[in-house]
């Protein structure tokens, strides 16, 4: 009971400071267009260039009751970049410092693409976060295996940020994830540290 109270605890806390979310993955595959798409306008560029976004953009959407800010970040790349690109070695290594901070991560990764540019150093930086593995890019033919997926990356959600198929699922998906798909006002919670004392 007591630890129940504490999680609505955090979750209450969530609803009220916003939640940070940071949308990660290998280079073009689709973070800037998921962007885009939940902010409902063009906040970040998109082409198929490869590493595009250089720098971290934000944007802020609402999903019901909860505050959502979303940060896409540069690609972060399988093979660090050349020693003599230190623009891109900025990006990567801010892209980190996101992903450390944040309290949600958005796996971006390209259905169209195999299992081989999902980077093993990645995995390590987000086992203790909050995942949802998404799968963008359904509207091509699907060369990704979910059955490889490690556990920690089992909670997917297939997409199409291009044109919008699967959103609403992700966002539910987000809802519930984040513990506000259940919250009601009837929700018991403590906001002070004396009264998580007391339980």
């Amino acid at each position: 009971m007591a630890e129940r109270i504490l999680e609505n605890s955090r979750t209450a806390k969530l609803i009220i400071a916003g939640c940070t979310a940071a949308l990660i993955g290998p280079p073009n595959s689709g973070k800037s267009t998921l962007l885009n798409y939940l902010a409902g306008r063009q906040k970040a560029i998109v082409t198929d260039i490869k590493g595009t976004t250089r720098d971290w953009i934000e944007a802020v959407c609402r999903i019901e009751s909860l505050s959502l800010r979303l940060i896409d970040t540069a690609g972060l790349d399988e093979k660090l970049p050349a020693p003599k690109d230190t623009v891109e070695k900025a990006a990567q290594k801010k892209s980190v410092q996101i992903l450390e901070q944040a309290e949600l991560v958005l796996l971006v990764l390209d259905n169209n693409q195999t299992n081989d540019r999902l980077d093993e150093r990645l995995l390590g930086k987000i086992t203790k976060k909050k995942i949802i593995t998404v799968l963008n890019k359904c509207d091509l033919p699907a060369e990704f295996d979910t059955g490889k997926l490690p556990e920690i990356l089992s909670n997917t959600v297939q997409i199409s940020a291009k044109d919008g198929t699967g959103i609403e699922n992700l966002l539910e998906k987000i809802r519930q994830i984040c513990g506000v798909a259940d919250f009601g006002l009837k929700t018991s919670v403590v906001f002070t540290s004396r009264q998580e004392n007391l339980l």
